[in-house]
Formats: C-alpha cells, sequence, structure tokens
C-alpha cells in the first residue's frame, strides 16, 4: 500500500459494492475533519454547497492534485469507477452555467491523464434538479464526456434521478449508450428497487 493508505490507516476504505467511490468535494475527504461515519462502508465525503466550480488556475490545479491523490488510491484499492459529482446547490449569484461546465470541462481535462495511467473511470453523475442546477440528465453529462474525450471519463446513470429528469428513461439510456460506465438502482425512496 503507498501513501494514499497511510492517510487514514484506521478506516475502512472499502465502498458499498467495491468498486465505486464518491468524490464531492476531494478536499474535505484529505483532511482529519471527515466525521468518522462517513468511511464506514463507503468513501462518501460530505457536500458543500459553498463549492464553486469557476475559480482562479491556482486552485483549480490544487483540486486537480487532491483528486489525482483519490485516482492513485482507487488503484492501489482495486476500484473500478470514481464517481464525480461537479457541484451541488443552485447556481451561484454572478457566475454563468456555461462558465462553471467549461471550468468542469478543464479539470476533467487534466484530470484525464491521471485516470488513464491508473485505470479508474471517472463517472460524471447527473443529478437530480432538487440537488444540482449544472448537470442533471445523462445527456447533460454525456455532453461533457464528449467535451473532454478520454476514454477514462464516462457517465453515471442513477434511477434515482432519472426517474425525475428523464421523460423517457430507456430512450435515454439507449441514446447515451457506451457513454455510460457505472449504474446505480434504486427507487423513488433511494433504496432497492420495488421499495419506493
Amino acid at each position: 500500500a503507498g501513501g494514499f493508505l497511510q492517510l487514514l490507516p484506521h478506516r475502512r476504505l472499502t465502498s458499498a459494492d467495491g468498486d465505486a467511490v464518491w468524490s464531492e468535494p476531494v478536499h474535505q475527504f484529505m483532511h482529519e475533519d471527515v466525521c468518522e461515519e462517513s468511511l464506514e462502508g463507503q468513501i462518501l465525503p460530505i457536500g458543500r454547497r459553498e463549492h464553486d466550480l469557476v475559480a482562479d488556475a491556482h486552485t483549480q490545479r490544487r483540486r486537480v492534485q487532491l483528486v489525482e491523490k483519490l485516482l492513485e488510491g482507487c488503484a492501489e484499492l482495486g476500484v473500478q469507477a470514481f464517481v464525480s459529482v461537479p457541484v451541488r446547490g443552485p447556481l451561484p449569484d454572478a457566475v454563468q452555467a456555461q462558465d462553471e461546465l467549461d471550468s468542469c470541462v478543464r479539470g476533467l481535462e487534466l484530470l484525464a491523464p491521471r485516470a488513464e495511467a491508473t485505470g479508474v473511470t471517472i463517472t460524471v453523475e447527473p443529478l437530480i434538479r432538487y440537488e444540482t442546477h449544472l448537470i442533471n440528465s445523462l445527456a447533460d453529462a454525456v455532453a461533457v464526456a464528449q467535451r473532454v474525450d478520454s476514454p477514462a471519463v464516462r457517465v453515471m446513470a442513477d434511477f434515482f434521478h432519472m426517474n425525475t429528469e428523464e421523460d423517457d428513461i430507456p430512450t435515454s439510456i439507449q441514446a447515451a449508450g457506451d457513454w455510460i460506465a457505472h449504474v446505480h438502482l434504486a427507487d423513488s425512496n433511494r433504496r432497492q428497487p420495488g421499495t419506493g
């Protein structure tokens, strides 16, 4: 095991299904203020609504470096998919959504070579409109992945979010096709299918 595992030597670091790691926002995971419960059974840092995608180049590079460390940790653990939610909450004042998308793409372009080298796929996850303003549909996420144009950047499909955001779920899945690299099955109550 390398340096990543030494960061959290007493914590259980396997994900719930053994192949996915949540990643937003990464800087919280890398510091000791992450609550112990957030790592019980899966790597799931607590989100911060003030997280801003549109930042100066130095700040973005620092965040990218933190994600690169996590990608290396994923490789050490045998994790295959790194689930990424670019931003949560409403659009910040004086910020344009297109600028956020451009910043998201830039960050993923910087991360793609490390993801390719480690063999870990970054999967961009669309969220329901009540959780984020930026990437809500599979088509939104595919558009981001297409701009990055890396085999290591793909899309995650979550049936809980798709239930609200997709007019026709089968058609949306077919349209996304091979861009989908990871799937979460969930009912409307976020529990297993058939319990909502």
